[in-house]
């Protein structure tokens, strides 16, 4: 009621969601970042805010607010960018169900942001999204190349083609991980 209340323009509805915020309540605590980060319901938008109320959301167990938490480390908004924080986050998010943080987690993983390079664990990830219907989840399994057989080590090439610079490769899927956020 409270958050219809607050939509409506309702007098005191601000004041009353403010409160449950104060108070504990983590989906007011949730809701409230969500007005302080878009700048709605006659807020200002702050960064700031909104990210400590969602973490406040996130320490109490809010699914939801542990993957905008994840978001924000990630992007640096609200506060200074931690990859490790962002990774941290989305697995307690992506352990609880929520997709987007499964398919965030199998591209941490995949580009070693926050997390060693563990493309096993990306397509552990990946898989799990996709199971749940996440399309970006399934064509990124699909480009994963399949694990690796045990086989002899491989003879040097005479003149082997330079592969991409794993620097490079790590801003290109960054890159990917900044176009999924949004």
């Amino acid at each position: 009621q409270v958050r219809a209340d607050v939509e409506a323009g309702a007098p005191g509805a601000l004041q009353t969601l403010r409160a449950l915020a104060e108070n504990g309540s983590a989906q007011a605590q949730l809701y409230l970042g969500q007005l302080y980060d878009a700048g709605e319901a006659g807020l200002i938008r702050d960064p700031q805010e909104a990210r400590r109320l969602t973490a406040m959301a996130a320490e109490s167990g809010d699914a939801a607010a542990m993957h905008n938490l994840g978001v924000y480390y990630f992007r640096g908004e609200g506060g200074p960018a931690d990859f490790t924080n962002a990774a941290h986050w989305f697995k307690k998010a992506a352990a609880a169900g929520v997709v987007e943080s499964q398919y965030n987690l199998g591209l941490l993983y995949q580009s070693g942001s926050g997390v060693p390079r563990d493309l096993g664990e990306a397509r552990r990830w990946f898989r799990k999204a996709a199971e749940r219907g996440d399309a970006e989840a399934r064509r990124a399994l699909a480009d994963l190349a399949p694990p690796p057989a045990p086989r002899p080590a491989p003879r040097p090439a005479p003149r082997a083609a330079a592969a991409e610079p794993a620097a490079s490769q790590n801003v290109r899927q960054a890159q990917a991980i900044l176009a999924r956020l949004g």
